[in-house]
């Protein structure tokens, strides 16, 4: 996909109960979604997640300009 001015509507979507239970994330760009059901185990770890990341460092000292708008936090299955 090349840059442009585009904008976006995405969702990234956890929904425990998914796969007999294992778990499975969701991640969705417009009408592209995909689905990525979790390994044996990885919830056993117990790790709780309170933010996410959305650039990672950037060789080069190119400039980046992100802009978020209408996001919506839930803590529950929205379906």
């Amino acid at each position: 996909m090349r840059p442009s001015d585009r904008s976006f509507a995405w969702t990234l979507e956890y929904d425990p109960t998914a796969d007999q239970g294992r778990g499975e994330i969701t991640v969705a760009l417009d009408d592209d979604r995909v689905s990525v059901p979790l390994d044996d185990g990885v919830r056993a770890v117990g790790a709780s997640y309170d933010r996410f990341g959305i650039v990672s460092y950037q060789r080069g000292g190119h400039h980046v300009e992100i802009w978020l708008d209408d996001l919506q936090y839930t803590t529950g299955l929205a379906r």
